[in-house]
């Protein structure tokens, strides 16, 4: 598995993920237009071609960054946080 920054390829898969999120209460939805636009915050773990999971740091202040938008296909446990709060100094520079 690997935790990259998301391209324009992966947002169909984050929509995906976002709307199973949303249909069973975890996540708001939101449309794949509003996904594409906010595309520099987002992050995928990606086995292959299959995007497994999702999430995304959102800059809320100087040094500061939210997470948010989690969402996974499996059972990853913190994989995902913590992959990404790992590169999270990349968000808020």
């Amino acid at each position: 598995m690997l935790a990259r920054h998301a391209t324009v390829d992966d947002v169909a898969a984050i929509k995906a993920l976002v709307d199973w999120g949303a249909s069973i209460g975890e996540l708001v939805p939101c449309p794949a237009e509003e996904l594409a636009e906010r595309l520099d915050q987002f992050w995928v773990v990606a086995d292959l071609d299959q995007i497994l999971g999702v999430c995304a740091l959102r800059p809320v202040a100087e040094n500061l960054a939210e997470l948010c938008s989690l969402e996974t296909a499996k059972t990853l446990g913190l994989t995902i946080p913590q992959s990404v709060l790992g590169r999270a100094d990349q968000v808020i520079e």
